[in-house]
């Protein structure tokens, strides 16, 4: 003889056990498609992989236009970019800056780096915090 308790906790465990492997999945899912909770390392890799180095400036520049449209949109340089900001010298000739995700005080945006001949060189990816 089966008990309805037993029917209701089994149910109870299966529901659980599929609200478990669906919140992994979701959190996976988000960590794989939002730059703002990635690391700069990852976006900058995920960068790479759409623009390999050598890719011409014009596909770039239609790309950073299109994922960060607007009056204060995405910027075009003839200087180069430090690496690390604060401490290195210049590098390439000219540089795309384009955020790519925003959440109100934090923001991922990404700068190509150029050469002399308009070929992509390197990517920084660059999240930085706004705080009262």
């Amino acid at each position: 003889m089966v008990f309805p308790e037993k029917k209701v906790d089994m149910k109870k465990q299966i529901f659980f056990f599929f609200m478990v492997v669906f919140s992994g999945v979701f959190l996976c899912f988000i960590y794989e498609n939002w730059p703002v909770v990635q690391s700069e390392g990852k976006v900058r890799r995920d960068m790479l992989e759409l623009f390999p180095v050598g890719t011409d400036q014009s596909i770039v520049w239609r790309y950073a236009k299109s994922v960060d449209p607007g009056k204060y949109g995405a910027y075009k340089h003839a200087t180069g970019w430090r690496k690390n900001y604060y401490h290195d010298e210049l590098v390439g000739i000219s540089h795309i800056n384009a955020s790519i995700s925003n959440i109100g005080v934090i923001d991922v945006s990404v700068i190509w780096i150029f050469d002399k001949d308009n070929n992509l060189i390197d990517i920084v990816a660059w999240k930085t915090m706004d705080m009262p």
